[in-house]
């Protein structure tokens, strides 16, 4: 028996240098997208690095790189926090840096989190949402600095803004000058019906009319609509234009009027094959009664739509 005491003691000196400890402020150098950056840990260490939870803090007065959460073998591993104020994103047409807050899966930006950063004119801008990947990918909000009421709100994918058929109504109704809503009841056959306002068909459309509309009916109650479609002929165009917009090559916008001088104004994501002054016939979805500034500097009532199909 005393032969093995020896042996005995050796086994517990290893397995006690191979226990994990605790390190506070312990000097620490951490290499993150290129970057190293020589600051301070606490938590858990076992062989002399980081390993269970921790948090390595550095801040130099320009630049912080904070993450807390899990650690392996020295390097950021599970689920964590981070902050880095020179967090690196490659979007599709360039790369850009800013401060990056926010929940991390194996040291990568994956949950939810914010993007603060200045695009190439100079303009300050923040995203705020979900991440995958290190980049934008779920729901968010991108909104910037100069225009707090023109937000991208909706769905991002790879770090672009991607909306469905509702976001970008949502979105083309923030325009200055003609602001408009959604109310509840569109929201909602927009969720149900997205694939009708981008087939550019009128198949299947006349089962989904509401045949009782009425327009005094909408703007006297606007809320109980929306639930359907409504079809609208002889309306004339006023002003049509056509132009871009996220995810959507052409949406083409319209004013146009009944024989009662009732006002629509209409976004269809599509080219429609009209001009000023003439008479289309159209499945719409109306989204919310407001009022536009006009040419003569005042108001005009009228019902913002959402096109389904438009036809001369």
């Amino acid at each position: 028996m005393r032969k093995l005491l020896p042996l005995a003691f050796a086994l517990l000196l290893l397995l006690t240098a191979c226990a994990a400890t605790s390190a506070e402020n312990k000097p620490y150098e951490l290499t993150y997208q290129d970057v190293v950056y020589a600051g301070t840990y606490t938590g858990s260490i076992q062989d002399k690095l980081p390993n269970g939870e921790g948090t390595f803090t550095f801040d130099d007065g320009t630049n912080v790189f904070t993450y807390t959460g899990t650690w392996s073998e020295g390097k950021m591993s599970g689920s964590g926090k981070l902050v880095d104020s020179q967090f690196l994103i490659k979007f599709t047409e360039n790369d850009r840096t800013g401060k990056y807050e926010g929940d991390t899966i194996n040291g990568v930006p994956t949950g939810n989190g914010s993007f603060t950063a200045t695009n190439s004119e100079g303009q300050k801008y923040c995203y705020t949402g979900n991440f995958k990947d290190g980049t934008f990918n779920g729901q968010g909000e991108l909104k910037y600095e100069v225009e707090p009421d023109y937000i991208q709100t909706g769905t991002f994918t790879n770090g672009d803004y991607t909306p469905t058929p509702k976001e970008t109504f949502m979105f083309l109704g923030q325009k200055k000058g003609a602001k408009f809503g959604m109310r509840q009841l569109s929201a909602d056959f927009l969720d149900s019906n997205a694939d009708i306002f981008v087939v550019n068909s009128a198949e299947g459309l006349d089962a989904l009319v509401d045949t009782e509309y009425r327009h005094e009916a909408y703007t006297k109650s606007p809320d109980k609509f929306g639930d359907k479609l409504i079809k609208q002929t002889a309306l004339r165009i006023t002003q049509i234009s056509e132009f871009s917009t996220y995810n959507y090559d052409t949406v083409t916008f319209i004013i146009a009027g009944d024989v009662n001088y009732n006002y629509y104004y209409i976004y269809y994501i599509g080219s429609v094959d009209a001009y000023d002054g003439d008479y289309i016939s159209a499945y719409l979805l109306p989204l919310d009664y407001f009022a536009f500034d006009n040419v003569g500097g005042g108001k005009t009532r009228a019902v913002a739509c959402a096109a389904a199909y438009i036809t001369k």
